[in-house]
C-alpha cells in the first residue's frame, strides 16, 4: 500500500473498499487481462481499466505509484483483495485546488453502493493535499454515474464541450 492510502486507513474510512496504488506490475496484469496472484470480479478490468493501466505503461518509469492523486484499484476489503474497479484524479489540483476525478466499476459490483465508498475514500484521502473543489465529467447518457456523483455531494453546473467525448456535463462539489 502506498504512503497516502494505509490499508488501516481504508477500512476505517470505508470499510467495503480499498484502494491499492496502481503499479507498473498490476498495470501489466491489467493490461495482459491476468489477474497476478489477485481474485478480479466478473467484468473486470473495464475498458476504462485497461485505458488507463495503458497509460502507465507507457508512463514507464515516470509513472509514480506514490503520488496521492491515482491511479488506484478499487479492491473489496476482503481476505483477497478482489479487484473490482478504478477511482483517481486526472492531473494533479490546479493552482486554486482544483481536481477532476473518474471512477469505474465492474458491472458485476455495481448497485451496492461500492463505487460511492470509493470515490468518498478516494476524496477524504486527498483534501489533506490541497483539494478544494472536485470535479466529475459525465456523459449526460450515463445516468448512473450521475446519480453516484449527486450521492457523493456533486452538483450538475453545466454542459461543457470535450474534444475526444463530445458534449459531457460538468458536476462539482466544492469543500469550503
Amino acid at each position: 500500500m502506498s504512503e497516502f492510502f494505509p490499508k488501516a486507513m481504508a477500512q476505517s474510512i470505508a470499510s467495503r473498499v480499498v484502494l491499492r496504488p496502481l503499479t507498473l506490475e498490476l498495470s501489466r496484469s491489467i493490461t495482459a487481462g491476468v489477474p497476478s496472484g489477485q481474485e478480479w470480479a466478473e467484468g473486470y478490468p473495464t475498458e476504462g481499466d485497461v485505458v488507463i493501466a495503458s497509460i502507465a505503461l507507457e508512463a514507464g518509469d515516470a509513472h509514480d505509484a506514490t503520488t496521492p492523486w491515482g491511479p488506484f484499484q478499487v479492491c473489496l476489503a476482503d481476505e483477497v483483495n478482489t479487484a473490482i474497479g478504478g477511482v483517481g484524479a486526472i492531473h494533479p489540483p490546479d493552482a486554486s485546488g482544483e481536481v477532476e476525478i473518474g471512477y469505474g466499476i465492474a458491472e458485476s459490483a455495481r448497485g451496492q453502493g461500492l463505487a460511492l465508498e470509493a470515490v468518498q475514500l478516494f476524496m477524504r484521502s486527498v483534501l489533506a493535499h490541497g483539494v478544494r473543489t472536485f470535479i466529475a465529467v459525465i456523459s449526460p447518457e450515463n445516468h448512473d454515474s450521475q446519480r453516484l456523483a449527486e450521492r457523493a455531494g456533486f452538483t450538475f453546473e453545466r454542459m461543457i464541450s470535450t474534444e475526444h467525448d463530445g458534449d459531457m456535463q460538468r458536476w462539482v462539489h466544492s469543500v469550503r
